[in-house]
């Protein structure tokens, strides 16, 4: 059974939906009444919980407006369904701005009454079956889909893209809450070779390299280990901004080399790649620790190797064009540079050179800077939107990840720019 408080000054109404509410619709129960916003507010605030809040839009001391506004800011909440007359259709619609599910006019009409009963109890139902899917999976689970969807991201896997990038969303894994990278470790092939290593033990001491970071990230829970095509350690490695994530990149592989060294003898190579704001942009990560992952030839000590920068000149081509449009029709979306170049036809790593050329910008900060334009928009709208609602609408997984990607690209957190005249 659902639980609904009805609030409305009027005792009639109160008494009427108490004692029609189980007789309309066998999900529901009455479970709670008041004669206003405040007293609504003061049961909630009490500790009692309702599933469901159906008042009116005006009362004395709190009107069903000003109860809205007061739950709205609030992280978990009920429904709520406004009883409103002909004449406050006007403030219905306020109503509606501060999360109001629906409104219903008065009087109220049974057949119209047990709708909206029945539309909010599917919701609910939705809801229910979702988080109880969500708590069957065990944290295994919830690892092997972050683990997934980085192998996609880094092989340009769009296909599965889009079917593990909303599932993130509804497990609710956050793989960055600012900045993150991709490392890449493997072992000295030369030294494989001089000591006579066989391929099936090659893949034997490549299990032991992963198993110690495995080990030595358990108590890290941002950071998400997987292996790439080639059998090589691949970690995701996030951190509070970009020099953070060098600093973490290169404390991790010191203790990981160290540690191979003294179970194997073998020295361990290492490369970080570039620090992205985007989990669907570590892709670009993942090939510039790949490139500067080749400079190992070169070297003459193992280390952690830099990263790979390629920048070109300018070139101008209409597929910029039709690759901006694209852009601008779907950054809410979890739109992927595999994706758009499976659209057009071409290679990611030529499209990717084709726009830096033509616009003199990546394409993950084209997206982040359209992404924070229409972000700014929404949040300087008359009403503001809510800052989670925002950061949802311009296709961000999380609020303090939204958050810090705004601060960086404007200079001030996204609450204390809608304050700005």
């Amino acid at each position: 059974m659902y639980k609904l408080l009805i609030v409305d000054d009027e005792p009639m109404t109160r008494e009427y939906i108490k004692n029609k509410i189980s007789g309309l619709h066998q999900a529901w129960v009455c479970a709670g009444e008041a004669s206003d916003g405040q007293e609504a507010l003061d049961l909630i605030e009490r500790g009692e919980t309702f599933d469901l809040i159906v008042t009116d839009i005006k009362m004395p001391v709190m009107s069903g407006i000003e109860l809205a506004k007061e739950l709205s800011g609030r992280p978990v909440k009920p429904r709520m369904v406004i009883l409103s007359g002909y004449d406050e259709f006007a403030l219905a619609k306020e109503a509606m701005r501060y999360g109001v599910n629906e409104y219903m006019l008065k009087p109220l009409v049974n057949e119209e009454l047990i709708a909206v009963l029945d539309r909010m109890a599917a919701e609910l139902d939705a809801e229910r079956a979702e988080l109880a899917a969500s708590r069957a999976l065990s944290e295994q689970s919830r690892e092997q889909v972050a683990r997934n969807f980085l192998h996609a991201v880094v092989t340009d896997n769009h296909m599965e893209l889009k079917v593990l990038h909303p599932l993130l969303y509804r497990l609710k894994i956050n793989l960055l809450e600012a900045e993150g990278a991709i490392l890449l470790v493997d072992l000295d092939e030369g030294q494989l070779l001089e000591r006579g290593i066989t391929p099936s033990d090659q893949a034997l001491f490549r299990y032991i390299v992963h198993q110690t970071a495995a080990e030595l990230t358990e108590d890290d829970a941002g950071i998400v280990l997987f292996a790439d095509h080639q059998q090589r350690t691949a970690l995701l490695v996030p951190g509070d901004n970009g020099d953070d994530v060098a600093r973490r990149c290169a404390d991790l592989y010191a203790l990981l080399a160290q540690a191979v060294l003294s179970m194997t003898g073998l020295g361990l190579w290492g490369a970080a790649g570039s620090a992205e704001l985007d989990a669907l942009q570590l892709g670009a990560s993942y090939r510039s620790a790949g490139a500067a992952m080749k400079g190992r030839h070169f070297a003459d000590e193992h280390r952690l190797l830099a990263q790979a920068d390629g920048r070109g000149e300018h070139e101008q081509h209409e597929t910029v064009t039709k690759m901006k449009e694209y852009i601008q029709a779907h950054y809410a979306e979890p739109i992927s540079l595999a994706l758009i170049a499976d659209k057009m036809g071409m290679s990611p790593g030529y499209l990717s050179s084709l726009f830096h050329q033509n616009t003199g910008e990546s394409y993950i900060k084209y997206l982040t800077r359209v992404r924070m334009e229409r972000a700014a928009q929404l949040l300087r709208a008359k009403p503001p939107e809510k800052v989670y609602d925002v950061a949802e609408k311009v296709g961000y997984l999380s609020v303090k990840h939204f958050s810090y990607v705004f601060k960086q690209h404007y200079g001030t957190p996204p609450g204390e720019f809608q304050m700005l005249e």
